[in-house]
């Protein structure tokens, strides 16, 4: 059953799921596609695991759990402590109740499809086991057709406390390309008395950029939506606000499919907003 929403890397348990199924799409094909994350050896990843209303997790011994990456494929585990897992409680100061979360540098893996597991190094039981992610070690490849999202909030949001653990930024690698980029300016203007000119007194300019997410399954598009909705969010390093909603380019023949999303550039704004006389 999955335990979490509104993040690229969904998680399951062993439990039967209870959820009613989706209204259907007119699929025709590419029925048993899905999004992955994309990761690369060496980078940065970091996932939440938001429990459904607040109720948390509550495995014993936390201590003895572990995170380890599987081949999808063959079954093999390729890493078994990839990442630290940490503990946010939702009960203190009774603090049986918590949520799960991990910031892991992705470790040397060929490529491959995996997925990441959380089981108890004591025995080897399995408790929880994430979607597919897609392990590519082609850089320059990479960079011109993925990009690394690193994103926070200032409060509470869809689930986290981000407040509890200030360190804290959510990350992915995924799949996007950039579509659009326009200045956008918030002139003021006089009209010079001697030439009858029009004179600009103060020019607040701004750039915006417009992305593509590409090949994003339903859920993927879910947390794409409240992605952009963070306070902070940067890409490939670079600051970025939302300008607008986020928007599906809902495809019924196919399962996964585009979103779209406008952003400003902080870095130009901040950098352009002056004053010329």
């Amino acid at each position: 059953m999955k335990i979490n929403k509104y993040s690229f890397l969904r998680w399951m348990d062993a439990a039967p799921s209870s959820e009613q199924p989706e209204i259907p799409w007119s699929y025709n094909r590419d029925r048993d596609r899905l999004f992955c994350p994309i990761a690369y050896p060496s980078e940065a990843m970091a996932f939440y695991i938001a429990s459904p209303n607040d109720a948390g997790l509550n495995f014993s011994n936390f201590a003895d759990l572990r995170v380890a990456v599987v081949n999808a494929t063959t079954g093999t585990v390729a890493n078994s402590n990839a990442g630290m897992l940490e503990q946010h409680f939702l009960d203190s100061p009774t603090n049986t109740q918590y949520n799960i979360y991990c910031t892991m540098v992705v470790p040397a893996l060929v490529n491959g499809i995996y997925k990441l597991r959380i089981y108890r190094n004591t025995g080897g039981a399995v408790l929880l086991e994430s979607n597919y992610i897609e392990v590519r070690n082609d850089k320059s490849t990479l960079d011109i057709q993925s990009a690394h999202f690193r994103f926070r909030h200032d409060r509470y949001l869809f689930g986290v406390e981000y407040a509890d653990i200030p360190d804290f930024y959510q990350q992915y690698r995924l799949p996007m390309a950039l579509v659009d980029r326009q200045p956008e300016g918030d002139r003021e203007v006089y009209r010079e008395v001697s030439t009858g000119k029009q004179r600009t007194l103060q020019n607040y300019l701004s750039r915006w950029v417009k992305i593509e997410l590409i090949n994003l399954d339903a859920d993927a598009h879910e947390a794409a939506s409240v992605m952009f909705d963070h306070s902070s969010l940067t890409i490939n390093g670079r600051a970025y606000t939302a300008k607008a909603a986020y928007k599906e380019l809902t495809n019924p023949l196919h399962k996964v499919y585009k979103g779209e999303m406008e952003l400003w550039d902080d870095e130009f704004s901040i950098v352009n907003r002056c004053a010329t006389v």
